[in-house]
């Protein structure tokens, strides 16, 4: 995974994963909260926009480094996990 900047401040979602969910940032599914970041490969296209959509995530504001905040309901993440871009 690549860094993610978000207001000046970068995490290293791999290196820093055991910190992030000692605070409480990572979890396994979606349960506590109705967005979620989504670290695709690259630039998402039109059709991998659309993937998301109807995996059932909107797509609100890109953050460095190929990532997405998200409005995400479902709690489960695996529709969005198994999409081959991300």
């Amino acid at each position: 995974m690549a860094r993610i900047t978000i207001n000046g401040i970068s995490i290293d979602p791999e290196a820093q994963g055991p910190a992030l969910a000692g605070a409480g940032l990572a979890h396994a599914d979606s349960a506590s909260s109705n967005y979620i970041l989504v670290q695709a490969k690259g630039p998402l296209t039109r059709e991998e926009r659309g993937q998301l959509a109807a995996a059932g995530a909107e797509v609100l504001e890109y953050v460095p480094d190929d990532t997405y905040i998200a409005h995400y309901a479902p709690s489960d993440l695996g529709p969005i996990r198994a999409l081959p871009f991300v």
